[in-house]
């Protein structure tokens, strides 16, 4: 089959699907980097995936059920086995694909056209030697190329196959080093094997009703052993110590299947029922990675790390990418628990997040990798949160009942004008706020460190959703549903001293669903899914010039949805 010659791009593949999101929100602690799964209706193949691997390209590599799958971040290609055999195992060697059936093994590589090409190596053997073995594991063991079913081994050397008879049936083979490759064999226990040889290394009475199924080099002097049912143990001057963690009974109970360190001393499991669980070298879990988070199976057959350090899985049913490079981790509400998010905020050592459904909190650790706490709902909060705006030690809730101070609990509330949309600070008045409401705008002032309800703004009584000011000292407002407006405040008096109105004739494309940005020291206006700025001089408004996302001050904007735009302040 014709290989599609297309650059490998998978930043611009994950940059492309990828709306970065401000908040979402868990309802059961799911918490997880960012999951991208690719389903058989996508990828065009069977649901299994048994072995994963990359060539220098960065094209990735599938051992599918159907045959070779292969992804150039683009394009998905099935190359089938010469009798449509099931690829159990799958090894990438320069630019050799090996691979291995039942009954057959061999490589794929392209010629220069890019057309993928199979070659067997089984005519290397009498037929008779390899008949009923089904190879469930490739290898690279110094300059060889290690085939092993679970009782023979087929070493590859200088294009010369030959079949080495193990001590008794093979149970698994793990390559840990370049130069050191273990294998659990039944009757016999761990043992290395080099130049042709078995040499012990724990002996069957310590492996006693162990079955190995992962082992990797943890430090210079150890080896991570993982036990189908029994959890980690540690290798150490061949010796089998348990090593535990925190989370043992999971493995005990989900079986482990699959497991390779990633970088940063992490370790990645894959099980059999619950998904992938990361761990760092304390046995401590930083992230715990099933269908509660977003992946579409919990049957994890393969775990590949590919050239940028993300972790692709094979599944039972699947496959999934794992994208470990991007800091933001994703909080999923699979029950409705907590409902749609509107706003988020960190305050005294509070995540706080306003929903349709109230306001939520939980304990917030900067320097935790995994929040261990569920949100629990502020007492007296309920109904819809609009915006949650710090302003110096208080932090305030523009609510559908009003406005609330949650400075400290229980919350208080400081305002019944209902709908608070939008919350501002008065340039130049450092004890007032101005804020957007459902009918006109109200102002607050602070007496005694306490924010107090003071004012009806008089002269406008429209819905206020957005707000912002300008250096001119003017507010520009935006209506939730159609309008925009600039006005000049006396703020001595809360009173309007004028108002203009803008609608298409003065350019934009709509007057309908506005909304707006303060972008460095410039307002925009979002309409129609494009950004534009007003030049006072013509009274007229064009496309804004915006390059980038990041501004002059460290500023970063987010975008959750097309319709969304925010502005995350930096620390």
């Amino acid at each position: 089959m014709m290989c599609q010659k297309n650059t490998w791009n998978l930043r611009g593949f994950l940059t492309g699907t990828l709306l970065m999101v401000l908040v979402s929100v868990l309802a059961q602690n799911v918490e997880s980097p960012r999951i991208v799964n690719f389903s058989t209706e996508e990828y065009m193949a069977q649901k299994q995936n048994w072995s994963i691997g990359q060539l220098a390209t960065g094209m990735m590599c599938f051992a599918n059920t159907a045959g070779l799958l292969t992804f150039d971040g683009v394009n998905w290609v099935l190359h089938e086995m010469p009798h449509r055999q099931i690829i159990r195992a799958l090894l990438i060697d320069d630019d050799r694909i090996y691979v291995g059936s039942y009954g057959e093994f061999g490589f794929w590589s392209a010629d220069p056209d890019g057309l993928f090409l199979y070659t067997s190596l089984i005519p290397l053997l009498d037929p008779s030697l390899t008949d009923g073995e089904e190879i469930w594991n490739i290898i690279k063991s110094g300059n060889k190329i290690i085939f092993h079913s679970f009782g023979t081994i087929f070493q590859l050397h200088h294009d010369e196959l030959r079949r080495i008879e193990p001590p008794y049936s093979i149970r698994f083979i793990h390559p840990i080093d370049s130069d050191l490759d273990m294998l659990q064999v039944t009757g016999y226990g761990l043992m290395q094997y080099v130049d042709n040889s078995f040499v012990e290394k724990a002996t069957q009475e310590e492996l006693e009703g162990l079955k190995v199924t992962g082992m990797c080099r943890f430090d210079r002097s150890e080896i991570l052993v993982a036990t189908e049912r029994n959890g980690l143990f540690m290798m150490h001057n061949n010796e089998l110590h348990n090593w535990p963690t925190v989370i043992d009974s999971m493995l005990t109970t989900h079986q482990i299947n699959k497991l390779t360190i990633l970088d940063s001393n992490l370790i990645a499991i894959g099980t059999i029922s619950d998904g992938l669980f990361i761990l760092n070298h304390a046995g401590e879990l930083i992230s715990h990675i099933n269908k509660n988070s977003g992946l579409q199976n919990n049957t994890i057959l393969a775990l590949f790390k590919d050239h940028t350090n993300n972790l692709w899985l094979g599944l039972d049913d699947g496959i999934a990418l794992i994208d470990l490079n991007n800091p933001t981790r994703f909080y999923q509400d699979f029950n409705g628990k907590i409902g749609t998010v509107y706003d988020a905020v960190v305050f005294d050592d509070w995540l706080y997040i306003g929903t349709n459904q109230g306001l939520f909190h939980r304990p917030y650790n900067s320097k935790s990798v995994l929040n261990q706490h569920d949100f629990t709902l502020v007492d007296g909060s309920q109904g819809q949160v609009w915006d949650l705006k710090k302003i110096g030690s208080a932090l305030l809730v523009g609510h559908n009942n009003g406005t609330y101070d949650v400075s400290s609990l229980p919350i208080k509330h400081i305002s019944k004008v209902s709908g608070g949309w939008d919350l501002e600070l008065v340039p130049g008045h450092k004890d007032k706020l101005i804020q957007g409401t459902y009918t006109g705008l109200v102002t607050f002032h602070r007496k005694e460190n306490q924010w107090q309800f003071a004012n009806q703004v008089r002269g406008f009584t429209g819905s206020a959703k957005h707000l912002a000011f300008e250096n001119s000292g003017s507010i520009w407002v935006a209506n939730p549903y159609r309008g925009l407006h600039r006005l000049l405040i006396d703020f001595e008096r809360d009173s309007v001293i004028s108002l203009q109105t803008f609608d298409q004739s003065q350019g934009l494309p709509s007057d309908f669903n506005l909304s707006l940005l303060t972008f460095g020291e410039k307002i925009h206006i979002r309409s129609a899914q494009q950004y534009f700025e007003f030049d006072e001089e013509r009274k007229h408004f064009y496309p804004s010039k915006i390059e980038g996302f990041t501004l002059n001050n460290g500023e970063k904007l987010i975008c959750a949805e097309p319709e969304m735009t925010f502005k995350m302040e930096s620390n």
